[in-house]
């Protein structure tokens, strides 16, 4: 079965969410550049068109400031002429907007209201807009074939002054103004062959210009398309890792976590039953099981085996208690004993009494002298009787209290094995029977006393050694605790780390979406300037239209000029040539007006089609947008489940640090369990030795150090 570690899932988890945020970050920024580039390349295509129109409207200007000045003769159209070349070369500042408006105040003797811009040359001012090399070479050959243009447009206002060239070529020569050598120079056919091999290079200029405009378009809008299918599927692939991502985490570390909870929580209430789920995963949370079942394993040995000192430790109290109840009565049967016979040795003295020698031989007995004897005169026969009645019984009493002494010597050097036999009656034979009784009762005593301490000390040998292997199981299991708490440690380190990650994979996410807005806002503003930039054009183009309707109305005006100056006659002819010169100029700015308007509609449909680009740019910006708002929701609920998983691991490792201060707490106990029971081994054992002084019947157990010594029998006559 596939397997992750949890530290390598939180650390792909992370990557995939930071490499697809910046993957996602990089497309919203390369389609916001291609965005700008598109701007750019509009903007550039109507600058261009401009300078090229203004070029064509500069020759426009010179050849109508040139005819007027040859029909009136006004020294301000030539002053016009010389202020349009200088504006051409960058030697006077042009003016801004459309030429035409400015030119038409200035003949209408009027100040512009136009700004002007500062002086630059037309050819820098295309250099700077980025012509390509071929094209500023076209421009430069109409240039300079319009020199040629200019050159005849000198020659025709030099000639309505009267000056002409002299053999050198130079305008030295001066006498009368030759008007119609003037009309025709610009008006001949030469001339408008010179102008139309002016309008070649520069139709082959714009032929160049707007296939370079239309390619970079073409690509920019290549580049959109594959950068917005390529966010798109960036998006897609986001959400499908975001998804795999929350399952792994949901299967591979919640559910499991759950599980081990659950089973924790159970061996804390005491339930050592069940088996820890999960030991054979090989991950970390495997490795945790493993550890878990061996301590759970091991517990349950150790309540085992508590249970088992508990019990041992209840039959070695009953065991000391049933001994200690034996003693007391032993003490208590040789106290009544040793009463009985002090009455009975108290009434042999107040016997002895009735004379006088048997009080002396009584008071030699009561200091202890039994071998006094009464002196007997025989003939008192009743004093003789009792005197050998006395003597035989003091020496009766002499034998048995040195036998009995001996006997009791024998007692309390330890040895039990010698019998009191006595065949006397009466009270010492009473006395005798009863020291038998109390040897007798004092050897059981002392036999079951010493195989009570053998097995004493046998079971405290056996508490002693389970004590010893609890201690060694305890300190095992907290050995064991405290390598499950590292490695609950590093769990719970490796998932904040993974949640930290999340976190900061959502603020990188935040960061895109806001990048994303600053992209989209820009986007607005691009369409919002292209749609001014169309609406200008507009403007323009009306502004056209009336210029061309009002060449029109002058091409009529002058037409109904020619019409009554041929009615006229010789009177009308030259009011019929300024007719025919206002018709021309009236027809060339209708045709200007129509290449201008022209061009402005090639601006105006690319502007719109540039418009519609960024248009469509806005909408995967907001599509974009979209995305990245669900990528940053789904990172989001990736870094709540992180939080999550580390609080739940924290309570877990909280868990398992108490349960390895109760299993210290235990080895603490079974600690003192086993000095206990060692001390309770060493009390056995003195026991054992206390009675292993003693020499019972039919045992050959003497004192440690001592022989053996032989069964004695004490008989005593009757």
């Amino acid at each position: 079965m596939f397997t992750i570690s949890i530290r390598r899932l939180g650390i792909a988890t992370s990557a995939v969410a930071v490499v697809s945020t910046f993957l996602t970050l990089a497309g919203i920024l390369y389609l916001g550049r291609i965005a700008e580039q598109t701007i750019d390349a509009s903007d550039n295509r109507y600058q261009s068109s401009q300078l090229a129109a203004d070029l064509l409207q500069y020759g426009d200007d010179l050849t109508r400031l040139a005819r007027t000045y040859v029909i009136t003769g006004n020294p301000a159209f030539q002053a016009q002429y010389n202020d349009v070349l200088a504006m051409r070369t960058g030697k006077k500042a042009r003016p801004k907007g459309p030429g035409s408006l400015y030119w038409g105040f200035l003949a209408a003797g009027r100040e512009p209201r136009q700004a002007t811009e500062p002086p630059r040359s037309l050819a820098d001012l295309m250099k700077d807009q980025g012509f390509a090399p071929d094209e500023l070479n076209l421009l430069e050959q109409a240039r300079q074939r319009s020199e040629n243009l200019v050159k005849l447009e000198v020659e025709a206002m030099n000639a309505a002054k009267g000056i002409f060239k002299d053999g050198e070529g130079r305008y030295t020569v001066t006498r009368a103004p030759n008007l119609p050598r003037a009309r025709l120079l610009l008006n001949s056919a030469d001339y408008h062959a010179t102008k139309a091999d002016i309008l070649v290079p520069v139709q082959q200029f714009f032929d160049k210009m707007n296939a370079r405009l239309d390619g970079t378009l073409a690509d920019l809008k290549a580049r959109q398309d594959a950068v917005r299918l390529a966010a798109v599927f960036l998006a897609v692939l986001s959400i499908l890792a975001s998804l795999a991502a929350a399952a792994m985490l949901q299967l591979r570390v919640l559910r499991p976590l759950t599980m081990m909870r659950d089973s924790m929580a159970r061996m804390g209430a005491g339930d050592l039953s069940q088996s820890v789920p999960l030991c054979d995963r090989p991950c970390e949370i495997g490795q945790i099981a493993r550890e878990a079942e061996k301590f759970r394993v091991q517990a349950g040995e150790t309540v085992r085996l508590s249970e088992e000192v508990r019990r041992t430790a209840q039959e070695a109290a009953r065991h000391a208690n049933a001994q200690r109840i034996a003693a007391q009565e032993a003490m208590e049967l040789s106290a009544r004993e040793q009463q009985r016979m002090a009455k009975e040795v108290m009434s042999a003295e107040k016997a002895a009494r009735f004379q006088d020698e048997v009080a002396r031989v009584v008071a030699a007995a009561k200091d202890g002298n039994l071998s006094v004897r009464a002196r007997i005169e025989q003939d008192y026969a009743v004093g003789a009787e009792i005197g050998g009645g006395l003597n035989e019984l003091l020496s009766t009493l002499e034998a048995t209290f040195t036998e009995l002494s001996d006997v009791l010597g024998r007692i309390a050097a330890g040895d039990l094995s010698t019998r009191v036999e006595s065949r006397a009656k009466g009270q010492i034979g009473t006395v005798l029977t009863s020291t038998e009784a109390a040897r007798r009762a004092l050897s059981d005593l002392v036999a079951k006393t010493r195989h009570n301490a053998e097995s004493f000390v046998e079971l405290a040998g056996s508490i002693a050694g389970a004590a010893r292997d609890l201690s060694q199981r305890t300190e095992t299991n907290a050995g064991t605790l405290e390598e499950s708490s590292a490695a609950l440690t590093e769990l719970t380190a490796s998932v904040r780390s993974a949640a930290e990650g999340a976190e900061r994979a959502d603020r990188i996410g935040r960061g895109a979406r806001d990048e994303v807005e600053h992209s989209n806002q820009i986007v607005t503003e691009a369409i919002a300037a292209m749609s001014q930039i169309e609406a200008s054009s507009k403007r323009i183009s009306t502004i056209v239209n009336v210029i061309e309707g009002i060449a029109f109305q002058t091409n009529l005006l002058a037409l109904n000029a020619g019409v009554e100056a041929a009615r006229a006659g010789e009177a009308g002819r030259g009011f019929a040539v300024v007719a025919s010169e206002v018709r021309a100029l009236a027809q060339r700015s209708s045709e200007a007006a129509r290449e201008i308007n022209g061009l402005i509609s090639q601006s105006t449909e690319q502007v719109t089609r540039g418009a519609d680009l960024v248009g469509r740019t806005g909408d995967a910006l907001q599509r974009i947008l979209t995305s990245v708002g669900d990528i940053s929701a789904q990172i989001s609920a990736i870094a709540l489940s992180s939080r999550e998983q580390s609080i739940g691991l924290s309570e877990i490792d909280t868990a398992v640090h108490q349960l390895d201060a109760a299993t210290q707490d235990n080895a603490a106990m079974v600690s003192e369990t086993s000095n206990s029971s060692k001390v309770l081994a060493d009390q056995a054992g003195e026991l054992l030795d206390s009675v292993a002084r003693f020499r019972l019947p039919g045992h050959n157990a003497p004192r440690r150090g001592d022989d053996t010594t032989s069964h004695r029998d004490i008989r005593l006559a009757s």
